[in-house]
């Protein structure tokens, strides 16, 4: 895995290779992704602007970071571990959740969803108690799990 940073912000994960094998059934192409943990490297102090954007993996941030910028989390998919240490979480870091919920909504309304209580992101945030990253949980409905 590869980081690009530039003046302490993180402004891109550069994953390997998501996709673990393809693998066909009765003739349908099923992708068999791999999961993965990545450690974002100590002294960065600011996640970027879509920076894992639509990644599939989970990411531990070191206490050196205190900011995740806009977009940093949209359509990622996995648990994102935020330190006590972040002190400002865009409104957008996990994408437009409110353009996610009405769209959703409106899926559910036109019977195109089965599930009528879907996820709003497919995040988990992973907290401490009151920190600003739990607070920013409880007030955008997303995921969260105290550690």
């Amino acid at each position: 895995m590869a980081f690009e940073v530039k003046n302490d912000v993180l402004i891109k994960y550069i994953p390997q290779e998501d996709i673990k094998e393809i693998k066909t059934e009765d003739g349908i192409a099923k992708v068999v992704l791999k999961t993965s943990t990545v450690i974002v490297p100590d002294g960065v102090e600011v996640i970027g602007k879509g920076c894992f954007q639509s990644s599939i993996c989970d990411v531990i941030l070191p206490s050196s970071v205190t900011e995740i910028r806009d977009f940093a989390f949209d359509i990622c998919n996995g648990s994102v571990w935020i330190p006590v240490s972040v002190v400002k979480i865009s409104e957008y870091a996990f994408g437009d959740l409110e353009w996610r919920r009405a769209a959703l909504q409106k899926a559910i309304e036109e019977g195109a969803l089965k599930n009528p209580n879907p996820p709003i992101v497919q995040s988990v945030i992973k907290t401490t108690e009151n920190s600003t990253a739990h607070i920013f949980a409880v007030e955008h409905g997303i995921p969260f799990e105290l550690v």
